[in-house]
């Protein structure tokens, strides 16, 4: 009996879960208490800020640097080989 019940309540909270998701229009398996309009405030936040496009600039900045050292290291290695 005591399996039975859990059963039930197992289900229950899976079914409740799913058809919030399937409800809203997300996948079965997200957070359905998320509040998606966060994701997009934060987004536009940090565009505004202009933290996205000092990002980018810096990995480009950085680019060069990094794949020398990475020559380096695969000559290194082929130097050992």
């Amino acid at each position: 009996m005591k399996v039975l019940l859990i059963a039930v309540a197992a289900s229950f909270s899976i079914g409740i879960w799913f058809g919030i998701n399937i409800g809203q229009g997300n996948a079965l398996y997200e957070n359905p208490f998320t509040d998606i309009d966060t994701f997009y405030d934060a987004h536009e936040s940090a565009e505004d800020a202009g933290l996205l496009e000092q990002g980018s600039d810096f990995i480009e900045s950085q680019k060069e640097a990094l794949q020398e050292q990475a020559k380096e290291k695969l000559e290194e290695i082929s130097d050992k080989l």
